[in-house]
Formats: structure tokens, C-alpha cells, sequence
């Protein structure tokens, strides 16, 4: 596959079977990932070659959401590719991801948070992603992804606070729980004030109590 050429099982997740060699020479090979579950060809795309697959000079793409309940970074466990000899690695490895469930959130700056530089393996033929190497390096309540926790991401807490429905990063589920609840809130205040080269905060109470008050402040507007 030249330069310009594309290959993908899909659309959305599946599987792609390759009755031979493939060789994606400057093409791209594109893969998403949906969930930390495993399961190929479910949770995330997945490529048989029958003989020889040679990675080399190749652009591996992988499509991620944001992180959210069931797509922990730190969880992945998702063999992308299996042949009979696999040659090569991929160069490079980037990163796209849909729309955040944040609308306000550019899915490109979503992208540049991911880190998959030292989670790719190689072994038995395979190519798996590792989630022992792959980070989500946004600092804690940071949810508009601004580099920066401070009332917008107070905002943004606020206006999911025990909404039922799918929520992710951007939407201010930091645990990753499936919901924004008091936990959340609790990060929130811990973090309340970092910004980029500014260190990590030490909230005092009297810092603490406010951040409580004004969140329950905006919690209340938002129910009215």
C-alpha cells in the first residue's frame, strides 16, 4: 500500500481478514478503539493477515474517545493486528478522536493529551496496545482541557452533576465512574487553581468551603 492509501475493517469496529501479505509501505493503517473490554473485532478493530505483514514505513492511526467509564487508559488491552511474520514497526503512531461529549472541547486537542509512544508490543506476531504504556497526561480537573482548573471547570461539573446519561473526561468524570458525583467534585477541589508551570495547589479550607458553596450555587441554577 503506497503513499495516500488507507486501510481500515470499517467504519465502526470490526475485523478485516487478509488472505496473503500485506505491506503498507507509506500507507496508513487506521484502528479504533472503543472500549478496555478486549474483545476483538467488539471493543476495537481487528486485522488477520494470513502471511507475511511488514509495518514498516507505515502510519499506524488510532481513533480513541475520550477517556470515560469502560475506556480507562491505563486498562487497554487491544491486539490490533495478528499475521503469520510480522516485519517492521509503525512510523509514526498518531492519534484522532471523535467529538467529546464537552461540544465546546476540539476533538484535535483531545488527541494531543493521549500518549501511545510506549504502548505498542511487537511480540508474537502481533501488534497489541498495552495500557501499561499508554497515558491520558491532562492534569487532575482539568475538563475543558485549558491547562488551567479554575471555574470554567467548575462550570462544566455543575452543568453534569448527577446528569444520567454517558459522561467522559471533558464532561468533569474524572474516576471515570460513568457519572459526576461528589467524588469528582471532591478532585475538583483538590486541584482548584493549577495552571501550567504553576505547581500543584495546597487548598486551604477556607479555599475548600468556597469552591463547596459555589458549586452548590451552580448546581442549584442549573436545576431551576
Amino acid at each position: 500500500m503506497g503513499a495516500g492509501g488507507a486501510l481500515s475493517p470499517g467504519n465502526s469496529v470490526g475485523q478485516l481478514a487478509v488472505n496473503g501479505d500485506l505491506t503498507l509501505d507509506a500507507g496508513r493503517m487506521i484502528m479504533e478503539i472503543e472500549s478496555t473490554g478486549g474483545v476483538a473485532g467488539t471493543d476495537h478493530d481487528y486485522i488477520v493477515v494470513a502471511d507475511n505483514a511488514n509495518n514498516g514505513n507505515g502510519e499506524l492511526v488510532l481513533r480513541v474517545p475520550a477517556p470515560r467509564a469502560g475506556l480507562v487508559p491505563g486498562d487497554l488491552n487491544a491486539t490490533l493486528l495478528t499475521a503469520g511474520t510480522l516485519t517492521g514497526t509503525f512510523t509514526p503512531v498518531t492519534v484522532e478522536c471523535p467529538q467529546p461529549l464537552n461540544g465546546a472541547v476540539d476533538p484535535a486537542t483531545v488527541a494531543s493529551f493521549y500518549d501511545f509512544s510506549s504502548s505498542l508490543d511487537y511480540s508474537g506476531d502481533q501488534v497489541t496496545v498495552v495500557g501499561t504504556g499508554t497515558t491520558w497526561t491532562v492534569h487532575d480537573a482539568d475538563a475543558n482541557l485549558d491547562n488551567a482548573v479554575d471555574v470554567f471547570d467548575l462550570a462544566v461539573l455543575a452543568n453534569n452533576y448527577q446528569v444520567v446519561g454517558a459522561q467522559d473526561w471533558t464532561t468533569a468524570d474524572y474516576d471515570l465512574s460513568g457519572i459526576v458525583d461528589v467524588f469528582d467534585l471532591a478532585t475538583l477541589a483538590n486541584n482548584y487553581g493549577w495552571t501550567t508551570g504553576g505547581g500543584d495547589p495546597v487548598p486551604e479550607p477556607a479555599t475548600l468551603a468556597l469552591l463547596a458553596i459555589g458549586g452548590a450555587a451552580l448546581i442549584r441554577r442549573r436545576r431551576r
